[in-house]
């Protein structure tokens, strides 16, 4: 599997926010651009990251387990 430093970024954004728009305009992406990507994404884990509804997304358990390990990822390193 590979993820990429952009996908984990909006995988926080998306969660943080509960919108896959407002997600992707944190992170400089259109709604098509980061839903193609969090598709991209699930379908590289081979499960679902997110319960898609008419208010928004939630994380799955494996979305959070994802979002945990990407927070990690993405915090500065202490220098």
């Amino acid at each position: 599997m590979h993820f990429d430093f952009i996908d984990l970024r909006l995988l926080v954004a998306v969660l943080e926010t509960g919108s896959i728009t407002a997600g992707g305009e944190r992170v400089g992406l259109s709604l098509a651009a980061a839903s193609a990507r969090m598709r991209g994404l699930e379908q590289q884990a081979g499960v679902a990251l997110l319960t898609r509804n008419p208010r928004g997304v939630q994380a799955t358990p494996a979305g959070e387990r994802l979002l945990q390990h990407a927070r990690v990822l993405l915090r500065p390193a202490a220098g």
